[in-house]
């Protein structure tokens, strides 16, 4: 009885229903055990009772989403930490790289594997507002979710670049004319005025 118990506890704290516990202890299937003292006992197997109600991981979360421009990534940028959506809460996961649109640029590591990496150089966003990569998580019984994530450049403003000209002859009454030509506001959404200064 205090092994049933135990493994009940242990499969009600996994996420397993409570209508689902005595019907999979039932079922799953006992391991011997042998003892130093040469006899041996009966005792539940945990890993296939899990694995007989296992359920497989239904998304990716990722702590962090989005990045500001001109964000050196060239040697590599941690972008956040990978995460499981499963309703198996004592489940262990893996996490590969499987595919998109700019999968060369990512990569996955960290301590626990879990970090997702960004390696794309200085990021711009007038020339590339998000990157794009799916991941597979893999559960602890082979059940596997791919998930496509991405991840935005934030658009920063950044101050326009060049002087105007001034043509005409700089005297009380005469008409100056300014240049703009030469200024360039990387922001494209940013309206530019000028201000005559003496």
């Amino acid at each position: 009885a205090p092994m049933v118990a135990g493994a009940a506890a242990i499969l009600k704290s996994c996420g397993v229903p409570l209508d689902q516990i005595e019907s999979t202890l039932r079922t799953s299937a006992n391991v011997t055990v042998p003892f130093p003292d040469a006899t041996s006992a009966k005792r539940l197997d945990l890993y296939r009772a899990l694995a007989q109600v296992n359920h497989p991981p239904t998304g990716v979360a990722l702590s962090n989403t989005s990045i500001d421009e001109n964000t050196n990534t060239s040697a590599g940028f941690e972008v956040g930490t990978l995460s499981a959506i499963d309703a198996d809460t004592c489940d262990k996961h893996a996490y590969s790289k499987v595919g998109g649109a700019d999968a060369a640029s990512f990569s996955i590591g960290g301590a626990n594997n879990d970090r997702l990496i960004l390696t794309a150089g200085m990021l711009n966003f007038e020339a590339k507002p998000g990157y794009s990569v799916i991941i597979r998580v893999t559960d602890a019984f082979g059940a596997v979710f791919d998930q496509t994530l991405t991840v935005t450049v934030n658009d920063v403003d950044e101050p326009p670049t060049g002087s105007p000209s001034i043509t005409g002859t700089r005297t009380v009454g005469q008409r100056l004319t300014a240049n703009t030509i030469p200024v360039v506001n990387p922001d494209a959404w940013a309206i530019s005025t000028y201000q005559w200064r003496r």
